[in-house]
């Protein structure tokens, strides 16, 4: 079963690994959305472990990641565009 995560993360050189960041993201098996830089929405199969040990490599020690499975409860100033997408595919 697919379950929906906030992933959230800090990098020392942002724009060096971001687009590595994208990539493995978005081959993690679900549906995903960018709201903001470094802060994705995701469906997947995976749990926080898998997805954690998934981006891993990209992240150095002075960089920050932080997994959170999310519920249907939520609320928040967005573009309505990303509400539809959450509401169509996250939940």
């Amino acid at each position: 079963m697919k379950k929906s995560y906030i992933i959230n993360y800090e990098l020392i050189n942002y724009y060096q690994k971001n687009k590595q960041i994208e990539d493995i993201i978005k081959e993690l098996g679900g549906d995903y959305v960018c709201p903001q830089p470094g802060t994705w929405i995701i469906k997947t199969r995976l749990d926080p472990i898998q997805i954690t040990e998934e981006l891993k490599p990209i992240f150095s020690p002075q960089d920050h990641l932080l997994v959170f499975q999310i519920k249907n409860n939520f609320w928040g100033l967005q573009e309505e565009g990303v509400w539809k997408f959450i509401r169509r595919y996250i939940f």
